[in-house]
Parts: structure tokens; C-alpha cells; sequence
């Protein structure tokens, strides 16, 4: 069911940033609540799916008007990624570097006719780029976040997403922050007001909805492991709690038994059995910029609680050499230049 268009907007402060917040209505469908006995989500950046239309935003190699890209070419990529999403068995997907609501629609039919009923993304005017989810289950809200950097400038807008998933609501929240091209700590600013901002927005929905689960995920371009030298901790986008230090950026445990504050990280957890390093091959080495994080709702044995996590790498997705096969757009050969990561989930009755 398509959202319909009505917008508010608010400016709040917070911190270093300022966040415009557009709230989007949707049409929400009546339907039975239960419990039900799984949930799949889905993570993956897809790197840059542009659709086969010009419309003068697009990257220079994804414009029809160049002749290395067209409708046909863009059709043969929907079949391709669509055909991954639809062996996962996922039941929310939420999507990174699409062009914008045209591919959602595209996407749906090729997922199958009502298999994905409700969809959102951003559509920031300055970027190239959107986020955007698919859902199985009504999505009941919507809102978009947009931070700005101290100098005025617009990162890419959070995308925040309700869901009514039976008996429980999920409040998403999808990313694409700032990647580390033209130097990581030249860049590490615009990721930590994300980091800040999707802090301060966690901690609202907690006030405000504290029986729902929240899941922030995406490509966030940062990893827990990486932080720039030199920074104290606590200011780089992403930490692992420290006991006794407070911190104005996303805080991540690996703990299951810990209580709320910190999201549940699955990369920091030792006892998960992954059998790769990361889903983005990068500089040579792997690394965890995928996310999906989850609140302590994931471990309350009601609702839904956390079953397991993977990194598809199915041989499609890889090379022989085992690294992400990324999308050629002058061959057309590949899929991303990442790998999705699935978190599943289970009901507790």
C-alpha cells in the first residue's frame, strides 16, 4: 500500500547537528495481530541501483544519456538482486544506494505480486543516492531524518520506518553514512553526527514506545574495530560501551545480557559463528560496515527474540577468491560491492 504524501517538518538541536525531521502519513491496512513464529531482516547497500530512466541525477556511468547503462540493463539487475532477496526468506528489507521509490516499485514485482505490499525511501534532493525498505508486514510511519554538519552541509538522510509485524511493532531506523573517501578522519565528522543523531533518536523512541523493538541498520561505513588514531574514545562514530564512561555517539555491546543503553552488535559478539570476517572487502582487508543492531528487546523472551545471523555469501554474491563479486556496469557482470547481512528472529510464546 503506496504512503501518501503529507509532510511536517521540525528542527531539533542536538548537539554539534541539527536534524530536519520530515514525517511522512501512510495508509495503514486493518489486519489481525499474532504472534508470529519468525521474522527476517535484511540488510544489503546494492550498489548504486539506478533505475533505466534519465532524470539528470544520476552517476555519470548509470545515465541512459551515456550508453553504458539503459532499461534493459537495469531490468537484468532486478531479476538478479531480487532473485537473492527472495532466497533469504526476508520479510523486511531494508535497501542502501537505490536511486529512489521507482526501484522499490520495480523491485516488488519481481519479488513477487503482494509478497512485499508496503515500501518508503528518502528522497534527498542533493544526493544521488536513497535509502528505502520493503516490508511484508504494514508499515504504519514514516519519517525521515535529515543531520546537518556544523558548516550547513546535508548528510544522507535516516530513514525511520513503524512496523506492525503481528503483535509486535518494529521501529527501523536505515542508514548510509558518510563513506571514507577523501581520507577517514576527514571524513569521520559526518559520521559521528549520524552516530549522534541516530543516538538521540534511539533514546526517543525508548520514551516513547518502550515495548517496541528498534533496529538501526545499514551501512554505516565504520566498524568498532577501526576508529582513526588519535581520537579519545567516545568520539568516533560507533563504541563499544565502556562501563563508568558516557558517550555522546552510538554505544554497541556484544553482550547479550545487557541491559538497555547499548544496541547488541552482532560483529562484537564472540559466541556468534560467522564464517566471514566481514561483508566488505576494503584496503586490502575485511570490514564490518554492515549493521544491524537491535535494542535488549531482542533478548526479553517476548515477542521476538534474536535466532541467529549470516553474511550471505552465496557463490553468486563472491568471487573465486572470496571477496564481495561487485556490479561491473560496463560488462554487466556482478552484484554488489557488498554483502547482505540477515538477522533472524523468532517468537516467544
Amino acid at each position: 500500500m503506496r504512503a501518501m504524501r503529507h509532510h511536517r517538518f521540525r528542527i531539533a538541536a542536538a548537539g554539534v547537528l541539527l536534524a530536519v525531521c520530515v514525517t511522512a502519513g501512510v495508509t495503514v491496512c486493518s489486519c489481525t495481530e499474532h504472534q508470529l513464529e519468525h521474522l527476517v531482516l535484511m540488510s544489503w547497500n546494492v550498489q548504486n541501483l539506478f533505475d533505466g530512466e534519465h532524470d539528470g541525477a544520476e552517476y555519470h556511468e548509470f545515465d541512459p544519456h551515456n550508453g553504458s547503462w539503459d532499461a534493459a540493463a537495469y531490468h537484468t539487475r532486478l531479476e538478479r538482486m531480487s532473485s537473492i532477496m527472495r532466497d533469504s526468506g526476508a520479510d523486511i528489507i531494508m535497501l542502501q544506494e537505490i536511486e529512489g521509490e521507482q526501484v522499490l516499485e520495480d523491485l516488488q514485482r519481481y519479488l513477487g505480486a503482494g509478497s512485499f505490499p508496503y515500501y518508503s525511501a528518502t528522497a534527498d534532493p542533493y544526493s544521488a543516492i536513497q535509502q528505502g525498505v520493503l516490508s511484508r508486514y504494514p508499515i504504519t510511519e514514516v519519517t525521515v531524518h535529515r543531520p546537518l554538519y556544523t558548516q550547513g552541509t546535508s548528510g544522507r538522510s535516516i530513514l525511520q520506518v513503524h512496523i506492525a509485524a503481528g503483535e509486535e511493532q518494529l521501529i527501523c531506523f536505515v542508514n548510509h553514512w558518510k563513506s571514507r573517501t577523501g581520507g577517514v578522519c576527514e571524513t569521520e565528522r559526518a559520521r559521528t553526527a549520524s552516530s549522534k543523531l541516530v543516538k538521540l533518536l534511539v533514546q526517543e523512541v525508548h520514551r516513547e514506545h518502550p515495548r517496541a523493538l528498534v533496529i538501526v541498520a545499514g551501512d554505516l561505513n565504520t566498524s568498532i574495530s577501526d576508529a582513526p588514531e588519535g581520537l579519545p574514545a567516545g568520539e568516533h562514530a560507533l563504541i563499544v560501551r565502556q562501563p563508568g564512561r558516557s558517550s555522546q555517539v552510538l554505544e554497541v555491546t556484544g553482550d547479550r545480557s545487557a541491559a538497555e543503553g547499548p544496541l547488541y552488535d552482532f560483529w562484537s559478539d564472540s559466541s556468534t559463528d560467522l564464517p566471514r570476517q566481514g561483508s566488505y572487502w576494503y584496503g586490502g582487508e575485511w570490514k564490518q560496515f554492515d549493521h544491524i543492531l537491535g535494542d535488549h528487546h531482542l533478548f526479553d523472551h517476548r515477542g521476538l527474540d534474536l535466532s541467529g545471523v549470516e553474511i550471505c555469501s552465496d557463490g553468486a554474491l563472491v568471487t573465486d577468491d572470496g571477496n564481495p563479486f561487485r556490479y561491473a556496469v560496463y560488462s554487466g557482470a556482478g552484484y554488489s560491492d557488498h554483502l547482505p547481512v540477515i538477522m533472524r528472529l523468532m517468537g516467544i510464546r
